[in-house]
């Protein structure tokens, strides 16, 4: 690790945003597994999704979170692949602000957000600077259910070895 080599000291959020490839790795890793899969809202006014459909004020909708980050039109062809240069900022200016919605979006995001990238990114630089991971588990092999949480059903082995 480049950005904060030395294992003694505490890295500093200065550093983090020396952690540009790091950041994108989490970006990818939180479009595929989503931690809330879904996002309930209530309408506050109709909305008119084409000439015979509206949703009425006061019904309430589910966004299917997991459905989104995985849809070919919005992140090609492999949408179920982990790539990512997906987060490059020149792919990130080409799609809709609210096709990647980890945190949910606009007025009613998460209000931890900033302190959720911040700390994955902390986390990870002392883990990597620290330790190697391995794991014999392929992306296609990992199964997932749907709760109030997204869980991986069938574990997730890694091993660990201090570097």
């Amino acid at each position: 690790m480049s950005v904060c080599p030395d294992k003694t000291k505490p890295v500093t959020t200065e550093e983090t945003n020396g952690l540009v490839y790091t950041e994108m790795v989490c970006k990818e890793t939180m479009r595929l597994f989503p931690v809330g899969p879904l996002i309930g809202r209530t309408c506050t006014a109709d909305v008119k999704l084409d000439e015979k459909h509206t949703i009425p004020a006061g019904c309430c909708v589910a966004l299917g979170i997991y459905q989104i980050h995985r849809d070919p039109s919005i992140w090609g062809p492999e949408p179920t692949k982990f790539n990512p240069d997906h987060f490059l900022p020149e792919k990130v200016a080409e799609r809709h602000p609210y096709a990647y919605l980890p945190f949910s979006g606009g007025p009613r995001n998460c209000i931890g957000i900033r302190y959720a990238w911040l700390s994955m990114k902390i986390l990870i630089a002392h883990l990597v600077r620290n330790y190697r991971f391995r794991t014999s588990l392929k992306m296609e092999d990992v199964k997932v259910k749907f709760a109030i949480i997204l869980r991986i059903t069938n574990g997730c082995i890694v091993s660990i070895e201090e570097r």
